[in-house]
């Protein structure tokens, strides 16, 4: 008992010092003004000299890393098409034809996969020309052909459900397919639609703006499309005539998803080397560029933001400014001068101040003290008005209006709440079992009376009541750790975090300790006069409770490596209530 109750209080010491154990990773992301390539080749190269000069103290997240993390977290540039991808996949459309035609099924499979391949590295741009978008619903709508006609109706059934995933708006031509194929789709649809099929709803920042889901245009924001089947889909918002916009993926799965696409802060990232913002104007990247820099922190998983942009007020003149990405605040700023190299005047001092958190001028010629911005505006809501976004502008003009960055939620209330009823039920399980060890403390006393009546009505309590105790455990212990991927803060680090490694080892002795207990309960061999088994530690389901207190400590580690997979790492868990109802909404993935 006391190296089970001496592990409970190491693993509590342990989590209550895991926000302060955490990495304190950075992430240096360079600002650019105009169009030119000294701008880029000048961002680029203060990017590699601040990083390696952080990253003697701390870690830096490098560019690389930074893009991949944007990119399978918030959104990518979109693939263009080529005239030959749009060629051959017509070339390969006809052979499927062919082979379905002759009965060469294996033949018509390959030519579809092809097909599917080369469209999936560019959908988003492909779907846009109707005829390919066609040809590449003919070609799926092939194997659903063969598959009936091989007699699998399941597997035809979910062919055609990929069919309408690929390109959702476009009705297969008559005159192509034979009616029980399109029968066939309509009837998959309907099926989909019974099934309660996934619902998605697209905003944008400002609405009413084209929205295109798998390179398809299907209607402005904000769009609500109910009968979608699960998958994944490219979802993109172009509010700037004539300009992409950048591909946002979502997962869909039977339950509704919003996503919120900021089409000024789409404009302003880059994610080609590494992670940078680009803007119109110097006045523009000075109004907007510290709410955008905390927002790309938040989507690489950064603890602070290092943001480089030129002064306007002076050439050769720079200003970092040192970003706190969880509360959204600006810790320090540095005005620093470049010399005719571009190399960074007075650098270790900089570096230094920047560290410190004391915002100074070294462009003249002693340090300077000065005052930084001290705030970042909340951003707006999807129903707040949107002023300064002009499509009359075009790209340009635009990239230089304000921005909103979609706030990425902390744990909110009904988060925080889960996380407390699991641990209070949970901790109420183990004021149950202490109850329970005194049931069996009184039946102890009486149990070698010659009388033994009163032994046997308090072992009828005991029988009533053990069970109690560790279902209660359990089911807090449930609660936290659906609780837990709300709750956890983004590790700092690439893969799992040691930390977190730590508590699931912890959670691993917690689980061994357990099921020990329970293998030597199940082979009790000594019995009281009463035939009731004298092992206290057994007969009150301790190795229960000690199994169910382990598994969130297991799901610590599991999570952190789903995350390192590329799993979203926002999470966020709502409460609507209504006069008709109280729905719970989880928004995001582990």
């Amino acid at each position: 008992m006391r190296f089970v109750w001496y592990w409970l209080a190491l693993l509590a010491l342990g989590a209550s010092c895991v926000p302060a154990v955490a990495a304190q990773s950075w992430v240096v992301v360079p600002v650019v003004v105009g169009s030119s390539d000294d701008a880029d080749l000048s961002a680029s190269r203060a990017r590699a000299v601040i990083g390696a000069g952080i990253g003697k103290d701390a870690r830096v997240i490098d560019a690389k890393t930074a893009r991949e993390r944007f990119e399978t977290r918030g959104s990518t540039a979109p693939v263009a098409a080529t005239h030959g991808d749009i060629d051959q996949l017509a070339r390969d459309a006809q052979q499927a034809l062919y082979h379905v035609a002759m009965g060469l099924y294996t033949s018509a499979s390959a030519d579809v996969e092809r097909v599917v391949a080369r469209a999936d590295r560019a959908l988003e741009s492909l779907n846009r020309e109707t005829l390919a978008a066609r040809q590449l619903l003919d070609s799926c709508l092939f194997i659903v052909r063969a598959r009936m006609q091989e007699r699998k109706g399941k597997a035809a059934r979910r062919q055609a459900l990929e069919c309408r995933r690929l390109v959702p708006d476009i009705e297969p031509d008559a005159s192509m397919h034979p009616p029980d194929v399109i029968g066939e789709l309509a009837a998959a649809e309907a099926e989909l639609e019974s099934q309660r099929p996934a619902s998605l709803r697209v905003t944008s920042d400002p609405m009413e703006c084209p929205a295109f889901v798998q390179g398809r245009n299907l209607g402005s924001t904000p769009l609500e499309l109910s009968r979608l089947g699960p998958g994944d889909y490219r979802i993109q918002v172009e509010c700037v005539p004539g300009e992409y916009g950048r591909v946002h993926r979502v997962t869909l799965g039977h339950a509704r998803t919003i996503v919120h696409v900021d089409s000024h802060f789409d404009a302003a990232v880059q994610s080609g080397d590494g992670v940078s913002l680009r803007y119109g104007s110097a006045a523009a990247a000075a109004r907007f560029a510290l709410r955008h820099g905390i927002e790309v922190g938040r989507l690489i998983g950064a603890r602070y933001v290092a943001l480089i942009a030129p002064e306007p007020a002076g050439d050769g003149v720079i200003r970092i400014s040192r970003l706190e990405v969880e509360n959204g605040k600006v810790l320090a700023q540095v005005i620093a001068r470049l010399d005719e190299a571009h190399e960074i005047v007075r650098l270790p001092e900089v570096l230094a101040a920047l560290r410190e958190g004391q915002s100074t001028d070294f462009s003249g010629e002693a340090p300077a003290p000065i005052k930084p911005a001290v705030t970042i505006a909340a951003p707006r809501t999807e129903a707040q008005s949107s002023d300064g976004f002009d499509p009359a502008q075009g790209a340009a003009g635009n990239r230089a209006a304000y921005a909103d960055a979609e706030s990425r939620e902390a744990p909110g209330l009904a988060a925080w709440t889960l996380g407390a009823a699991g641990a209070a039920i949970h901790v109420t399980g183990w004021v149950l079992y202490a109850h329970h060890l005194g049931l069996e403390a009184d039946y102890r006393k009486v149990r070698n009376l010659d009388d033994s009546s009163e032994a046997l009505r308090r072992m009828a309590r005991i029988d009533d009541f053990e069970l109690a105790p560790p279902l209660v455990a359990g089911g807090g212990a449930l609660l936290g750790t659906v609780a837990l991927p709300l709750l956890l803060p983004q590790s700092d680090v690439n893969g799992v975090p040691g930390w977190s490694i730590g508590v699931g080892l912890g959670g691993l002795a917690l689980a061994g300790a357990g099921a020990g207990l329970l293998v030597r309960g199940s082979g009790c061999d000594d019995f009281d006069r009463l035939a009731r088994c004298d092992d206290v530690v057994t007969t009150t389901h301790l190795g229960a409770l000690l199994i169910g207190a382990a598994v969130p400590l297991l799901s610590v580690p599991v999570i952190h490596f789903i995350r390192s997979r590329g799993g979203s790492t926002q999470a966020a868990l709502s409460v609507d209530v209504s006069r008709s109802r109280v729905a719970l909404n989880w928004r995001g993935t582990l």
